[in-house]
């Protein structure tokens, strides 16, 4: 027999393997998944890495078995979930594949070029598809971030409308009142010039707010201090807002705690500006790998699932993304919402 010839039987005999013990691969690579402890590694992303894996193994089967490969297309994975767990579930894959092929070889020389085989072809096969997902996810990140800068302008012209110029608005018309009424009724022309001068006060109270607001957008000193600080501001009068972090903030870096404290505040503004709640509480805690956050209040509630059902909810969900982490929103209209944010601060382990 030529060394061709013994080669090709040993690559035929390793893709036996990985055919018939396919299954038993596929759960060792899930068992793999699970130990990483990772939040992101759940529900829709799980599943779609486990397709992806059963569509290695088949690739890499046909190439070993000189079958016809399948296409080379691979399952369409949620890119805003994907990211730096696709290249780390390729890692596990070929652990998987690698750990159940030796234990099925038979005891006898010459099997280990047909094993180097295996693993320069699960390389190739799982860069193809795997590295396929993550540059997506590179994508989606640039994507994110361009809708990230656009949500925070149209926030800050939100604000201007609602806020700024209305108070001005109000401001001119008290003015306008006052011209017509100055020679006629004295009395009346004063308590408007009164009102349009409080209006104007109010503007540049609020204005200033504003201004101080975006000073903070990036938590320079630090998470509890912004949260506290913007909830002075903007809490109304009858809304009692308590605010809690546990742990070490100098555990979160800077850009982290920044996009942290922006998702916390939308929540805080839809509490504030749509929930009409009486109370809002806000607890966050910091632990060495995670972070998790909770922002709840007593509010009118709203049905999560409903088409209009919005107040920023998305631009919270892609700035969690981004980190990686993951926002989760619960409420029922009448018994108000709570809004739960997780944030690992090491990829790959959420222990706490």
């Amino acid at each position: 027999m030529t060394q061709r010839s013994a080669d090709s039987t040993v690559e035929w005999l390793i893709g036996e393997i990985i055919r018939t013990h396919r299954a038993k691969i596929l759960s060792c690579y899930d068992e793999l998944l699970a130990r990483a402890h990772s939040p992101l590694i759940t529900g829709e992303l799980a599943r779609d890495l486990h397709q992806q894996a059963a569509a290695v193994l088949a690739e890499v089967c046909a190439r070993l078995t000189a079958a016809d490969p399948p296409p080379p297309g691979y399952p369409q994975s949620s890119a805003k979930r994907g990211g730096p767990e696709l290249l780390w579930a390729a890692g596990a894959l070929c652990e998987a594949v690698l750990i159940t092929v030796t234990e099925q070889l038979p005891d006898r020389p010459g099997l280990a070029a047909g094993v180097l085989r295996l693993a320069i072809l699960l390389h190739q096969t799982t860069t193809d598809r795997f590295t396929a997902g993550a540059l997506d996810y590179l994508g989606y990140l640039v994507a994110a971030l361009h809708r990230s800068h656009a949500d925070e302008r149209r926030r800050v012209a939100r604000e201007l409308h609602d806020l700024v110029a209305h108070s001005v608005a109000v401001a001119l018309q008290n003015l306008e009142l006052y011209s017509l009424s100055r020679d006629s009724d004295a009395e009346r022309a004063e308590r408007k010039l009164a009102a349009a001068v409080t209006a104007l006060r109010d503007s540049v109270d609020l204005v200033r707010a504003l201004a101080q607001d975006l000073r903070r957008s990036g938590a320079e000193d630090g998470l509890e201090a912004a949260l506290r600080a913007y909830a002075a501001t903007m809490v109304p009068d009858g809304t009692t807002c308590h605010i809690r972090v546990r742990g070490d903030e100098d555990r979160v870096p800077p850009p982290i705690r920044g996009e942290l404290f922006l998702i916390l505040r939308e929540a805080l503004h839809n509490s504030i500006r749509h929930a009409t709640a009486g109370r809002i509480e806000v607890d966050v805690g910091i632990w060495p790998r995670l972070v998790r956050a909770r922002v709840a209040d007593d509010g009118r509630g709203f049905d999560v699932y409903a088409p209009a059902a919005g107040g920023g909810l998305a631009s919270m969900r892609e700035r969690a993304a981004l980190l990686p982490g993951r926002v989760e929103v619960t409420s029922t209209p009448g018994h108000g919402a709570v809004v739960h944010v997780e944030v690992p601060l090491r990829p790959g382990d959420d222990s706490a």
